[in-house]
């Protein structure tokens, strides 16, 4: 008698348990792994902005402003002049930030030709966290020179 190739029945339910046993397992650490990346992502983001309108207001030798959406960095900001004509000109609009909640901070900020900023004169922070629990959030500090610091951790 010739013996029959492939797997039986039991042996195909076992694989599908061990799998699903490991997929519940690896989902949990899954959305971590998103909501810390997002996180990541929308201080990287906010952090170039930044930078990106302390050399504006240098270039262009006139004040440059970022203002949160809404007074919510999570929900975005706005980057903006004002040229000689009066007129608001957008420089670099950031949408929403997916996954981003609880943003505090200044409401906006206006870096000078000299690359300082309106911020007191201990500085300013900003702070974005996650909409999930237990992931870390993450700090964006601005010296009152204007020059900003990423830092990990929702107390900075």
């Amino acid at each position: 008698m010739k013996r029959a190739k492939g797997f039986t029945l039991v042996e195909l339910m076992v694989a599908v348990v061990i799998m699903a046993i490991l997929a519940a397992m690896a989902v949990p650490l899954y959305q971590n792994f998103i909501a810390t990346q997002r996180i990541k992502s929308a201080s990287f983001n906010l952090y170039s902005s930044l930078l990106f309108a302390r050399n504006e207001a240098s270039h262009r030798r006139d004040n440059v402003t970022i203002t949160p959406t809404g007074g919510n960095w999570a929900n975005g900001w706005v980057v903006t002049y004002t040229n000689a004509s009066s007129t608001v000109v957008e420089l670099r609009v950031q949408p929403a930030l997916k996954g981003v909640v609880g943003s505090s901070g200044a409401s906006a900020l206006t870096y000078y030709k000299d690359g300082r900023t309106n911020s007191s004169s201990s500085g300013t922070t900003i702070t974005l966290s996650s909409d999930v629990q237990g992931v870390e959030g993450r700090c964006i500090y601005i010296e009152p020179n204007g020059a900003p610091r990423a830092k990990a951790g929702s107390t900075c």
